[in-house]
């Protein structure tokens, strides 16, 4: 995995640095433990895509319920306004 800490490869390094086995050992399984958690696995690449598309297809779902709704307000303000100005609430320019 890119990024992906190489303990053999720091161990190796801190064994050529001068650093007793134990010593080397333990700092290069130390850093792999520390940040090992914060690795994504392709799984939960594949799980957050599955939630991403549900979340975004409820979403079009909702604009579009909104949509109508928006259109039918929009039929009774019409209308509502057509009938004011007929009965001479209001003018119409």
């Amino acid at each position: 995995m890119a990024g992906m800490v190489d303990t053999l490869k720091v161990f190796e390094k801190l064994r050529a640095a001068g650093l007793d086995e134990p010593a080397a050992r333990a700092i290069a399984e130390g850093q792999f433990e520390a940040i090992a958690g914060s690795f994504a696995t392709k799984a939960d690449l594949e799980l957050t895509k599955a939630e991403l598309r549900s979340g975004i297809r409820s979403l079009r779902a909702e604009v579009r319920h909104l949509s109508g709704r928006v259109k039918g307000l929009y039929v009774y303000v019409t209308l509502a306004v057509a009938i004011m100005a007929a009965l001479g609430h209001w003018r119409v320019i």
